[in-house]
Parts: structure tokens; C-alpha cells; sequence
């Protein structure tokens, strides 16, 4: 009888965990700009791709931007930890970075892998997100505020 208990307790928590990630987005054949909540210019869109190549090509970093409508009714972080561990954002160094935007829920993120926490500790991200996102993003202006973000998160 006890088997069976910890085999039913087994199947449910790795049935949590596959649903947990069976709803986030996959990401995009270009990779580094996933723009689900349709909030980006092409513009900057083919900005952010074009950079983060040549970034990845040039050091093996990684700069993801990724928007969604909702996150239903998850934690923005945990999401976004989730998101950059699903999609191996950074490589095997571990030195991605996730800019995440939940329109619908109002709320952002952003993540650094373990491998850039002493070249992009996160004050500092806290300090790009207050002075580069936050005054676009109250005003609804999301096209321009991912575009400074990502400009100084490339920085």
C-alpha cells in the first residue's frame, strides 16, 4: 500500500510539473525577440535580433526579449525563471538574460543567469528596469521602453 501512495504522490508532482510548462510559449524561430503580446515594432524587434547574434556570436551571452498577454496568475519571477530555464537561455555558462513584460498583468522582469550575477549584478538590473523601462512602460509605451532596456542590458 505504501508503494502505491508514493507512486501516486510521484505520477501527480511530475504531472504538476509538465503542466507547469505546458503553457508557457515556446520560443520563436528567431530566438532572441519573442514577442507574444504583438507590443514590438519590427523595428525593434530585427534591433534586438541582430544584436543579440552578434552578442552571442562575439561571447557566447544571451539577451532575450519576451512579451506575453498574461501570465495566469503565476509569479512574474518564478515565470521567468521557468521561461529562461525552459528556452536554456545563456548556454551551458549559464550567461542568458531574460527582459520578460506581461502587458496584461502589468508587471516585468528581469533575470541574469548565475554566469553574468558579477559582470550584471541585480542592482544594477533594478537600476536599468527603474531608469530605462519603468517611465515607457507606465506610459503604455512598451515599443520603447524594451528597445532602451535592451540597449543598455547590451551595454
Amino acid at each position: 500500500m505504501k508503494k502505491i501512495v508514493i507512486f501516486a504522490v510521484s505520477v501527480i508532482l511530475i504531472l504538476s510539473c509538465v503542466c507547469a510548462y505546458a503553457d508557457m510559449p515556446s520560443p520563436t524561430d528567431e530566438f532572441y525577440a519573442a514577442d507574444y503580446a504583438n507590443i514590438l515594432s519590427d523595428e525593434t524587434e530585427n534591433y534586438i535580433i541582430s544584436q543579440s547574434k552578434a552578442l552571442y556570436d562575439q561571447t557566447g551571452a544571451q539577451i532575450v526579449a519576451a512579451t506575453v498577454e498574461s501570465l495566469d496568475g503565476k509569479d512574474v519571477r518564478e515565470y521567468a525563471i521557468e521561461l529562461g530555464r525552459g528556452w536554456k537561455i545563456g548556454s551551458e555558462k549559464n550567461n542568458g538574460v531574460l527582459l520578460l513584460l506581461s502587458v496584461g498583468d502589468d508587471d516585468y522582469q528581469c533575470i541574469q543567469g548565475s554566469g553574468l550575477e558579477t559582470l550584471l549584478p541585480t542592482s544594477t538590473l533594478s537600476r536599468i528596469l527603474q531608469e530605462d523601462l519603468e517611465p515607457d512602460f507606465a506610459d503604455k509605451n512598451y515599443d520603447a521602453g524594451v528597445k532602451k532596456t535592451f540597449a543598455s542590458l547590451y551595454d
